[in-house]
């Protein structure tokens, strides 16, 4: 996870989109869930997720938003504060998915 951040911030120092970086940190989180539904689900819906993360993450400012926002996952998790991890993560696809609401409505 932390190497997928750290790709992330320096694809976005360089002023690219981190959308590499954001696809590795959430296939760790994923994959540290031990989770066979979550993983199922993820695949399953990989391609979505991928869109939604271009739509987004190409929005003026939401690169770094979503950066600040997978550290405070990744701090949760570093915690093992289960439940801040999975509050976090909540929050993060919510400002994600309004984002991409808000930009197709434009």
């Amino acid at each position: 996870m932390e190497g997928a951040l750290a790709a992330m911030g320096r694809s976005i120092a360089d002023g690219g989109d981190g959308i590499d970086g954001d696809r590795l940190f959430h296939r760790a989180v994923v994959h540290a869930a031990h989770n066979d539904l979550l993983t199922r689900l993820f695949d399953d819906l990989g391609e979505v997720i991928d869109r939604t993360s271009q739509v987004s993450l190409t929005l003026p400012g939401r690169a770094p938003e979503s950066l600040r926002a997978h550290e405070q996952v990744l701090t949760a998790i570093r915690d093992r504060d289960e439940g801040e991890a999975a509050e976090a993560m909540r929050r993060h696809v919510a400002a994600s998915a309004e984002s991409v609401v808000g930009a197709r409505a434009r």
